[in-house]
C-alpha cells in the first residue's frame, strides 16, 4: 500500500517480484492483463491506478492486487472508509501471530504489549469451548488454537521480562500451564473445553475436577487440581476409595502414598488426616467390594473441598477380590486380606489412638493389649482408645481376661489398671469398678465399695429403714471383703459378670478350706441375688464420707497403681488388722442398727423416714450423723431400754457426746408426750449410774423446755422440775415455765443472789411487779 510493505504468499511473490522468475506463466499473466512488473514496484498513486485497465471479464490477479477497493490503507480523513476497510477484513478470522506480533513491535511500551497478548490468548480460548454441554465445535482446530496460545503467552513473556514485571511473567507460567492441560483434555477427547477464564477460576476448575472423577478420568483430575491450585489430596483420595470399592487393594496403596506421609514420631498427624484415614478404614471395613454406587448421589453427600468423591465407573473387581474369604478371627467380620489392607495403613499413617481403636472395634484385644506393652502407650490412650470403649461395650471382663493371659502377675499393666481405676471412679461407674478391685484382689477397697452401694453414694440412697435393710447384703459382703483382707486364703474366689448380676466362682480352693466354702454358698447366693435387682440403680449420684475409695482423701481411688491375682501386687489398698477389724465392727454395729430399726419401724411408722426425705444416717457418716441415729435409736424404741442398750453401745464405739445423744431422745419422746417412755429413759439413766450429776439435770432440762409452754401439762411439769436435783437447774426450769415466785423462793432457800438477780430482770421483762419489789427488798437486805 503505497510505501507501506505488505506480507503477500510466497506463490504472489514469486510470480509478481521474483526477478529470478523466468517461468513463461509469469509473462502471460502480465500479458493478460496489460501490465508490466515495473508497475507493481512503483509507490502506490493515482496514475499508476489509471494504467491498470481490464481486459475482458473479471479482474486479474494483478488487478485485484492494485483495485482500490482492496487497498487496504486507512485514511485520517475518512472514517466511513476505515470502517467499511475494518468489517471486511480483521486477522481473527484469518490470524497470524507473525503480522500479530509485528505490528505490536510497534508499540512503544512492553509492558502493555504483553498484556494486549494474553488478552488474545484468553479471547482465542473462549472459541474452543463447546457449542453446547458434551458436543465440541468441530470447525476449530484445537491443537492450531492452542499452539496460538502458547506463543502469544511465551512472547508476552518475553515482553514482560523486558518491564521487569515480575507478577506478570508468574501469570505467562500459569497460562502456560493451563495451555499444557488444554492440550491434554484435548488429547483424551473430552468435550467440555474449558477457557483460560474458566481455569482460572477455582470454583469452575473445582467443578471440572469433580466431573472428570464423575467420568473416570482421576489422572485428568489430577492435572486439573495441580495446575489450578486445587487440593490433590481429595483426588487421590477419591481414586483409592473407588479402587477400594473394586477391590484392588494394591492400586489403592499406590495412590494413597501420594495422599499422605507416613507416620513419624516427631511429626505429629493432623486432625485432617486421621479423619480422611478413618474414612479410608471405614471403606475397607464397610463398602468394600459391593454394588457400585450413583456418583451424583456420592458427590452430593461430599461437596466439600477435602470431601472425597468416589468415580461413577470403577474398573470390574477381580475374580478373587469377590472371593468369599474367612474371617481372621471369630471376633470379626472382616477377611485377612481386608484386615491386613487396614493394618497396613493404621501402621504406615495412623496413630496409635486409632490402631488401638480399630482392634478394639474388632474384638482384637489379645493384640491390643500386646500394643499396650510394645508401644509402651500412654495411660491417656489407653482410657480414650480401650478402656472407655471397653466399658461402653461391656467387654471389660474379656480386656482383663487378656492382659492377665498376657502376664500371669498383671505387673507389666500395672499403671493401665491405675488408671483404669480412676477413670471408673471419676465417671462413677461404681459396679464396673468393684468388678475390677476384686479381678485385683483389692479387697479393701471393695468392702468400701460395699458400703458406698449401701449407703447410696452410689445411686439413689434409701430413705426408709425398710429399704436399708433390703440393702444389708452389701454389708455382709463387706464385711467377707474385709475378712479376706485380713486372710487371703479364706477367699479365693473370681468374680465374674453375666446378664443376670454379680456371680462368684470358688476358683482353686483347698480341700481344708472346702467347709468354709459351703458355709458361705447359701449366703452368697442371696447376696447375689439381692445385687443383681439393685446394683443397676447405684450407677450415679453419690456423695464424699470417710468410706469413700479414697479414705485418705483420694477422691479417684488412691494410688490404684495396676495388680493382678499373684502375691506380688503392690497397688492394693493396704489396712493394719486392728483399722480392719475396727472397720468390721461398724459393719457388724450397723447391720444390728438396720435390722433393730427396722423391726420398730411398724409401731413408729411416722418417724420410719427421715424428715424432707433425706438420707438415712449410718455409722458410716460423720460424727454429728451417728449422734443422730443414736438419738433416733433410743428415741423409736416403744419400750425404750433395747434402744437406750443399743445407742449406748454405738456412744461407747464412737465416743459419742451421752449428754447430747440423751437430751436429743428426752425432747422427741417430751414433743410426743409419752410420759411412760419418758419415766422409762429416766429409768434407764438411772440404772447406768446417771441418776445424779448434770447430765441428769440437762436431759430433764431438754423435756422441760417443749412442755413449759403449755399450761395444761403443768402437773408434769412440777414433777420433772421435782427430779431435778442442782438450784441452778430448778431455778432455770422454773423461770423457763414462768413460775416466777417458785423460782424466787427456791434462791431465797439456797440464798442465791445471783439467781434473785436474773430473776428481778426477768420480772421486770414480763411486767410483774410484785415480784420484783420483793427481788429488790431481798437485794437491798443483802446489801
Amino acid at each position: 500500500c503505497g510505501s507501506t510493505a505488505v506480507r503477500v504468499c510466497d506463490q504472489c511473490y514469486t510470480i509478481l517480484y521474483d526477478p529470478t522468475n523466468k517461468d513463461p506463466g509469469r509473462d502471460a499473466v502480465f500479458q493478460s492483463s496489460h501490465v508490466s512488473p515495473a508497475v507493481l514496484d512503483e509507490p502506490f498513486n493515482a496514475e499508476a491506478l489509471s494504467k491498470l485497465r481490464p481486459n475482458t471479464g473479471g479482474m486479474t490477479l494483478p488487478l485485484a492486487l492494485q483495485h482500490d477497493d482492496q487497498a487496504w490503507m486507512l485514511s485520517p480523513e475518512n472514517d466511513m472508509a476505515n470502517v467499511q476497510i475494518f468489517d471486511e477484513f480483521y486477522y481473527d478470522q484469518s490470524p497470524s501471530v507473525g503480522l500479530c506480533l509485528s505490528i505490536l513491535a510497534l508499540h512503544s511500551d512492553a509492558r502493555q504489549r504483553g498484556a494486549l497478548l494474553l488478552t488474545f490468548a484468553e479471547n482465542m480460548s473462549n472459541h474452543m469451548r463447546p457449542v453446547a454441554p458434551g458436543v465440541a465445535n468441530e470447525e476449530v482446530d484445537h491443537y492450531l488454537v492452542i499452539s496460538m496460545m502458547q506463543n502469544l503467552m511465551l512472547n508476552a513473556k518475553m515482553e514482560f521480562a523486558k518491564a521487569g514485571d515480575m507478577s506478570s511473567i508468574e501469570r505467562c507460567d500459569t497460562y502456560l500451564g493451563y495451555a499444557e492441560l488444554l492440550r491434554m483434555l484435548v488429547a483424551d477427547h473430552y468435550k467440555d473445553i474449558p477457557s483460560l477464564q474458566d481455569l482460572a477460576n477455582q470454583d469452575t476448575a473445582r467443578l471440572l475436577r469433580n466431573k472428570l472423577l464423575e467420568d473416570d478420568r482421576p489422572e485428568l483430575a489430577v492435572e486439573v487440581s495441580t495446575k489450578c491450585n486445587l487440593d490433590t489430596q481429595s483426588v487421590w483420595l477419591a481414586w483409592a476409595k473407588a479402587c477400594i470399592l473394586s477391590g484392588q487393594y494394591a492400586a489403592a496403596r499406590e495412590k494413597l502414598d501420594h495422599c499422605w506421609k507416613p507416620r513419624s514420631s516427631k511429626v505429629q498427624i493432623s486432625h485432617q488426616q486421621q479423619s480422611l484415614l478413618n474414612s479410608v478404614i471405614e471403606y475397607i471395613e464397610v463398602k468394600s467390594i459391593i454394588p457400585q454406587c450413583s456418583a451424583v448421589e456420592l458427590l452430593e453427600q461430599n461437596p466439600s473441598e477435602h470431601s472425597s468423591v468416589p468415580m461413577k465407573h470403577t474398573p470390574p473387581p477381580s475374580r478373587s477380590a469377590h472371593k468369599e474369604d474367612h474371617p481372621v478371627s471369630l471376633h470379626t467380620h472382616l477377611d485377612s486380606v481386608r484386615f491386613a489392607e487396614c493394618l497396613h495403613y493404621l501402621h504406615r499413617f495412623g496413630t496409635t489412638l486409632q490402631l488401638l481403636q480399630f482392634l478394639q472395634r474388632h474384638n482384637m484385644l489379645n493384640k491390643a493389649c500386646a500394643l499396650l506393652l510394645d508401644k509402651e502407650v500412654s495411660e491417656e490412650l489407653f482410657i480414650e482408645g480401650l478402656a472407655e470403649p471397653c466399658v461402653r461395650r461391656g467387654t471389660l471382663r474379656d480386656l482383663l481376661d487378656q492382659m492377665l493371659a498376657l502376664d500371669g502377675t498383671l505387673n507389666q499393666f500395672e499403671r493401665y489398671l491405675m488408671v483404669l481405676c480412676r477413670y471408673l471412679s471419676a465417671k462413677r461407674l461404681q459396679t464396673s469398678l468393684y468388678f475390677l478391685q476384686l479381678f485385683m484382689r483389692d479387697y479393701i477397697r471393695a468392702a468400701m465399695s460395699c458400703i458406698k452401694f449401701f449407703t447410696g453414694q452410689v445411686g439413689s440412697p434409701p430413705h426408709t429403714y425398710i429399704d436399708m435393710h433390703q440393702r444389708l447384703p452389701w454389708l455382709h459382703r463387706a464385711k467377707e471383703h474385709f475378712r479376706s483382707a485380713i486372710d487371703h486364703s479364706s477367699w479365693t474366689e473370681s468374680v465374674t459378670v453375666s446378664t443376670s448380676g454379680w456371680q462368684l466362682v470358688s476358683s482353686g480352693i483347698p480341700k481344708s478350706q472346702q467347709q468354709l466354702q459351703r458355709q458361705q454358698e447359701a449366703q452368697q447366693a442371696a447376696l447375689t441375688a439381692s445385687i443383681a435387682t439393685t446394683a443397676s440403680g447405684f450407677m450415679s449420684g453419690g456423695r464424699t464420707s470417710i468410706y469413700d475409695l479414697a479414705p485418705d482423701g483420694d477422691s479417684s481411688a488412691g494410688n490404684l497403681d495396676g495388680g493382678g491375682v499373684s502375691q506380688t501386687i503392690q497397688a492394693r489398698k493396704y489396712m493394719q488388722p486392728p483399722d480392719i477389724t475396727r472397720h468390721m465392727n461398724t459393719i457388724k454395729l450397723q447391720i444390728e442398727v438396720t435390722e433393730f430399726m427396722k423391726s420398730v419401724v411398724p409401731a413408729t411408722s411416722a418417724s420410719a423416714s427421715a424428715p424432707g426425705r433425706r438420707p438415712m444416717p449410718t455409722l458410716f457418716n460423720r460424727m454429728a450423723v451417728r449422734e443422730e441415729l443414736a438419738t433416733q435409736v433410743m428415741s423409736l424404741d416403744p419400750n425404750v431400754e433395747d434402744g437406750f442398750k443399743l445407742a449406748q453401745k454405738i456412744i461407747q464405739d464412737f465416743r459419742l457426746s451421752n449428754a447430747r445423744v440423751l437430751c436429743g431422745a428426752s425432747q422427741r419422746i417430751a414433743t410426743q408426750r409419752d410420759w411412760r417412755r419418758l419415766d422409762a429413759l429416766f429409768r434407764c439413766m438411772q440404772s447406768m449410774g446417771m441418776s445424779s450429776g448434770q447430765t441428769h439435770d440437762d436431759v430433764i432440762l431438754a423435756a422441760i423446755k417443749v412442755i413449759s409452754r403449755e399450761s395444761s401439762e403443768s402437773k408434769q411439769l412440777d414433777k420433772l422440775v421435782g427430779l431435778l436435783q442442782s438450784c441452778d437447774s430448778k431455778v432455770s426450769a422454773l423461770i423457763s415455765s414462768g413460775k416466777l415466785k417458785n423460782a424466787y423462793l427456791a434462791s431465797v432457800k439456797a440464798q442465791r443472789v445471783d439467781l434473785v438477780k436474773q430473776i428481778a430482770m426477768v420480772a421486770k421483762e414480763k411486767n410483774q411487779p410484785a415480784i420484783s419489789r420483793v427481788c429488790e427488798q431481798f437485794l437491798s437486805q443483802q446489801a
